[in-house]
């Protein structure tokens, strides 16, 4: 059994950071924008292809649909699926690019009638302002692979200089793969942009990860602008409101001063180079033209928690902290000290503590920022969390996450982390429940099963760990761990006959593993029981 998918999914989590800032008043309900978006997004499909698409426009029969060109650069057939679970076939050779930009359109045949976009003035759009993203995230992204999300968050970043492929807004919404091609709607459900690139620091984490069982996002997300869209059209007669757009494209010429918004997103650029340090001085720019832009102080904070990590090995860190703590936690215990030898070789989180070390304070001032302009920012809080965890202050991170549940309860990242939290500071008792509702959620989960049975294990409550050897036997029948576990809690109880057919079980599973020494070291405890 691959026991510590968990340490990677905590390594993962490192980078958590949803970008929210304090809501204001909609100008339509959220109900309606809503219907608005679930009847002009589509689900686009392909050989090894998964995205959405907007209904644009229509003439006579014929449908524009507007997506993402990465969503459809891959040659073959696709077809798009509507609202009404009706799947059409794009029109063959009706795929176009548009220049210089990741923008695509194509087009279905259909005389069913679909509700088209209307269009926004994306130039009007201003940070802090409410948006929706609409999409299909894919089967591989989450539990909720291919089922249609809406999602509703805050514009951080509307730049008038664009970066590459045409991406200049930056929005804090929760978005998974697939979702890309998507509408990116205002609080009228105008469309003011396409969604094109999910949170980068996800992206770069997964690259080193040994496990896809979570996708972490910063909230940091990258949409184009519907103004590039209309000023690279032919022709432009679109359905629109609001005034004439000053469009900024991919190929505008940098005339214009910039501004916070411009040097946030150049930050966003240089991260997914892994420019960290270059990011962090870009964010120190937005910081400078506006002091009180919370999230730039919060970007900043990641980029150098990044910078801080050699080789962005997250998933490494997070395997080293559990066995360190673990080897901690067992070295009192005769029974599970030898599953954990003491000080096992943590080269990674020792290297990164030195680093922290070495430049005190600098990554929690900006945290402590981000909070003092936002005291709701539940992120940042999160962001505080996963530092303290990895150092080993492991209260203050329980106490931190605490602050951000309170705000935003739904996190279910950061229900993981409490609940290692509490784990590796020695509180049992609080993190079995935490480890339950986690195994209400993910059933099928050993790692979280795993941990609430070691906790109950180690507080000497061998009934109360019993139901988590008994689940990790169910779905793990090949591996002798379990029921050699489940056997031993009975010889503890001084119930030797009640663990016979468990540990002969076990002893059955070493044999055909060939582990001989473990066969022989159990038959004989087996012998020994049935002369009793």
């Amino acid at each position: 059994m691959a026991r510590w998918t968990v340490w990677a999914v905590l390594g993962m989590a490192i980078a958590s950071v949803e970008i929210v800032q304090p809501r204001a008043s909609h100008a339509a309900s959220v109900t309606e924008v809503a219907r608005i978006a679930k009847n002009i997004t589509v689900l686009i499909e392909g050989k090894g292809s998964h995205g959405s698409g907007i209904l644009l426009k229509r003439s006579g029969n014929t449908y524009t649909i507007l997506t993402a060109h990465h969503v459809v650069e891959k040659p073959g057939e696709y077809a798009v699926k509507t609202a009404d679970g009706q799947r059409h076939t794009i029109k063959p050779n009706s795929i176009r690019p548009l220049p210089g930009v990741d923008l695509a359109t194509l087009e279905i045949e259909t005389n069913r009638e679909y509700a088209l976009a209307t269009l926004g003035n994306s130039t009007e759009a201003i940070e802090g302002m409410t948006v929706f993203v609409a999409g299909f995230p894919s089967q591989n992204a989450s539990v909720l692979g291919g089922i249609y999300q809406f999602t509703e968050g805050r514009l951080t970043a509307n730049a008038s200089r664009p970066i590459q492929d045409g991406y200049a807004l930056v929005y804090s919404n929760a978005t998974l793969p697939g979702m890309s091609g998507g509408p990116v709607l205002d609080e009228n459900g105008r469309l003011i942009g396409v969604h094109g690139s999910g949170d980068v620091a996800s992206t770069l984490i997964q690259e080193g990860s040994k496990t896809n069982s979570v996708f972490v996002k910063r909230g940091f997300n990258l949409g184009i602008p519907i103004n590039t869209y209309v000023s690279l059209a032919t022709p432009p007669s679109l359905p629109r409101t609001g005034g004439s757009p000053a469009i900024a494209t991919a190929n505008t010429p940098p005339s214009l001063p910039m501004k916070p918004a411009d040097y946030f997103l150049a930050a966003e650029a240089r991260f997914q180079k892994k420019d960290f340090a270059g990011a962090a001085e870009a964010y120190t720019q937005a910081i400078a033209l506006n002091p009180n832009y919370a999230e730039a102080y919060l970007g900043r904070a990641v980029a150098q928690f990044f910078a801080l990590v050699p080789n962005q090995d997250f998933t490494q860190l997070g395997e080293e902290l559990g066995v360190k703590h673990l080897s901690r936690l067992t070295q009192g215990n005769p029974i599970l000290k030898d599953a954990f030898p003491p000080n096992p070789p943590t080269p990674l989180l020792e290297t990164f503590s030195r680093n922290v070390a070495q430049r005190p304070g600098t990554l929690q001032q900006d945290i402590a920022k981000a909070i003092a302009l936002n005291p709701s920012y539940a992120e940042a809080y999160g962001v505080s969390s996963f530092l303290n965890l990895l150092l080993g202050n492991f209260g203050n991170a329980v106490a931190d996450i605490d602050r951000s549940l309170a705000i935003s309860p739904n996190n279910s990242d950061l229900q993981v982390i409490r609940s290692l939290a509490l784990f590796l500071s020695g509180d049992f008792r609080q993190s079995i429940p935490a480890f339950d509702q986690l195994i209400a959620a993910n059933p099928n989960s050993t790692d979280y099963h795993l941990l609430r049975g070691v906790a109950a294990f180690l507080m000497g409550d061998y009934a109360l760990s019993r139901p988590s050897w008994e689940a990790l036997a169910r779905l793990t029948p090949n591996d002798p761990m379990p029921f050699a576990v489940r056997g031993v809690t009975y010889l503890l109880e001084e119930n030797p006959r009640a663990s016979l057919p468990d540990l002969r079980q076990a002893a059955e599973l070493y044999r055909r593993q060939g582990n001989r020494e473990s066969y022989e070291e159990l038959m004989s405890v087996i012998r020994e029981i049935e002369r009793l």
